[in-house]
């Protein structure tokens, strides 16, 4: 697959040569934009691997400004090219982590290199950033699941559950919005806690997963997920989130599959609980698993 790149030249003629240049060693270029406005749009509806930024550009806004703006909103890696090399626009320059910096005139060997070590580092750095969040999910999730262990006996109502559930699989997952849903007797869904503004339009309906079903999937629709919470072979209840971070890894929802495994349990005890009106003293001295197989 071709590298895509985005040029950001305000000279018109300055930026036709760069592309001719660089489609002639092979790279994709996905457009020319000559003003900041319009370089942060182009990077956000293309999504280039790299963008060759000119500092100075048209109209308001320059290139480092420009720079900034898409390593924030898109984490694209930026190559400036500039005749300046005083110590104040490199300064500035620096200040936006770019990937590289091409002082004009520059060769095609020198440009073709920058680029492909630009590329390198910043795959780099992705993995590494990838790891972190890994490792950091991973001791949230111990912790969660140790809140949750404990919540198992000492919930006393099924709201309560809920919004433990809710806090933890939200927390874990650093999402925007979320809501947990309970399956009534009567078999209707009943929303029972939630948190936050859905930042979009709801994506998944809880209704299609409140029916019987053999498996606790996850469920994803962009940055929505959606988890049926289980109890052996009885569903008791929705766990919906929005605007997860990474939602489409695997790893992520393996997280919230195991997080909604653990919540269903606290979810039941809380049920079996509130059926039987048992005090905090007479629930402690149950065994949760007989009473459960008791009521199966």
């Amino acid at each position: 697959m071709q590298t895509r790149l985005l040029i950001v030249e305000d000279e018109v003629i300055t930026g036709i040569d760069l592309q001719e240049s660089l489609e002639g060693v092979g790279y994709d270029v996905v457009g020319i934009a000559h003003s900041c406005g319009p370089a942060v749009e182009m990077a956000d509806s293309e999504r280039p691997d790299l963008v060759l930024m000119d500092i100075m550009l048209k109209g308001e806004g320059d290139g480092i400004e420009a720079a900034a703006l898409i390593r924030e909103r898109f984490d694209i890696p930026v190559v400036f090219l500039t005749a300046y090399s005083d110590k104040e626009t490199l300064e500035r320059a620096r200040v936006t982590v770019p990937w590289g910096y091409l002082l004009k005139p520059f060769q095609e060997r020198e440009m073709h290199v920058t680029i492909q070590m630009a590329l390198y580092h910043a795959e780099r750095e992705r993995e590494r950033t990838i790891l972190l969040r890994r490792l950091e999910r991973q001791v949230a999730e111990l912790q969660a699941q140790e809140r949750l262990m404990r919540a198992q006996m000492q919930v006393e109502s099924v709201a309560e559950a809920c919004q433990i559930v809710l806090e933890v699989a939200g927390g874990v997952l650093v999402c925007k919005a979320g809501k947990i849903y309970v399956i009534e007797p009567s078999g209707k869904l009943k929303k029972v806690s939630s948190f936050g503004d859905a930042p979009g339009a709801v994506l998944i309906d809880p209704l299609n997963l409140a029916g019987d079903g053999e498996s606790q999937e996850v469920v994803r629709a962009k940055d929505e997920l959606a988890v049926q919470l289980r109890y052996q072979q009885r569903n008791i209840g929705v766990l919906w989130l929005q605007g997860t971070p990474e939602a489409e890894s695997v790893d992520v929802q393996a997280t919230l599959g195991r997080l909604a495994l653990e919540g269903s349990l606290v979810l039941e005890a809380a049920l079996g609980r509130e059926e039987l009106g048992l005090t905090e003293a007479e629930w402690g001295d149950i065994d949760l698993d007989d009473l459960l197989e008791k009521e199966d």
